[in-house]
């Protein structure tokens, strides 16, 4: 796992590009609910979040909802529960307010009381800097790092980023970038590596940074891992789940 979090964390690291000119590629925001639950009420949250979901549906819920679970990482256990592919004016149009009310109201009722915590975030995909894979739909394990970025420290990160980006795009690595819009817990922004088990999550061979030396030579490579390191002031790593379960549509 170390290996991991540092590859990861090398190879896709993006700082430079301003949050406005990604969020105007289009629609790219997602939102994000971070729930911890009441220490053994676990299975009566999954039952009643269920439950939730498929009343949603059946008021007209507009968006598709997919959750994730944190297998292994500083919160394990932690739902994620995210809706992505959207534009600040879907928000603004999110449901009629009869909806909003009687959401709110079932959410009270079943699952509110459930929940020990709960934090909210807005992403954007920085679409410039990722290279997610054409299946998109069949990923079940994601491997999330968290980056908090040292603000005086940010000069050069852009070229590294560059290297590292083409270089894994070429050879098919897969990755995500999304930053931090709004909320979270003071991440920059956030790598995702996608695998369908995981197993995937195992470094390919050659690895990244053998491919970078080819690329570059090693005192080059050595020259964008330094500008890269100077930036990062910390980062956390961890292992999500997609409870397909849980999930929009599980139940039809």
């Amino acid at each position: 796992m170390g290996t991991l979090r540092v590859l990861s964390a090398c190879a896709l690291l993006a700082t430079v590009v301003a949050a406005s000119e990604v969020a105007a590629q289009g629609s790219n925001l997602a939102f994000v609910y971070a729930v911890e639950v009441h220490s053994g009420q676990e299975m009566a949250f999954e039952s009643a979040f269920k439950e939730h979901m498929s009343f949603r549906e059946e008021q007209g819920e507009p968006f598709v909802w997919q959750v994730y679970q944190e297998m292994f990482g500083d919160n394990p256990g932690t739902y994620y529960i995210r809706s992505g592919d959207h534009s600040w004016a879907d928000m603004d149009d999110y449901g009629t307010p009869d909806f909003q009310q009687s959401v709110g109201n079932h959410f009270g009722a079943t699952i509110a009381p459930l929940i020990a915590d709960v934090r909210s975030q807005v992403t954007v995909t920085d679409t410039a800097n990722s290279h997610r894979p054409p299946n998109l739909a069949d990923m079940n394990v994601f491997m999330v790092t968290q980056v908090f970025v040292d603000a005086e420290a940010q000069i050069g990160m852009d070229e590294a980023l560059t290297a590292f980006h083409e270089t894994a795009t070429t050879h098919d690595r897969y990755h995500g970038i999304l930053r931090t819009l709004a909320g979270g817990e003071g991440a920059d922004f956030t790598i995702v590596v996608y695998a369908e088990d995981f197993a995937g999550l195992e470094e390919e061979s050659p690895s990244l940074t053998e491919l970078m030396v080819q690329a570059h030579g090693q005192d080059g490579f050595r020259e964008i891992a330094e500008s890269y390191l100077s930036g990062v002031d910390e980062m956390r790593t961890s292992i999500l789940m997609l409870r397909r379960d849980l999930s929009s549509g599980a139940g039809s």
